[in-house]
């Protein structure tokens, strides 16, 4: 899947995933 640009700490979870 696409990975936006995401934060330091994240590993590959995308925001959708961490809502």
């Amino acid at each position: 899947r696409r990975l936006p640009k995401i934060p330091k700490g994240t590993r590959d979870f995308t925001p959708e995933e961490m809502a």
